[in-house]
């Protein structure tokens, strides 16, 4: 994740079970370790877990699914 130009939050659920849990529970994506899920408006959009996590991943997923730019009216 250090890899990456964005700002993330890392959550590490195995010193962390019951937090893993809640994340499992609320997403509806079950766990894996290592995983990375993204969120957005606290809904799972992207999940990818083991090879499957690459920086270039990571930062597509995140890109594509950042909210739009709002421009002021004018």
């Amino acid at each position: 994740m250090g890899q990456i130009d964005i700002d993330v939050l890392v959550v590490d659920v195995r010193r962390h079970r019951k937090l893993g849990q809640e994340v499992a529970t609320r997403t509806g994506v079950r766990h894996e370790s290592p995983q990375v899920i993204v969120l957005r408006d606290g809904r799972a959009v992207w999940s990818a877990s083991h090879c499957a996590i690459t920086a270039d991943a990571v930062a597509q997923a995140v890109g594509d699914h950042a909210p739009a730019p709002t421009h002021p009216a004018g």
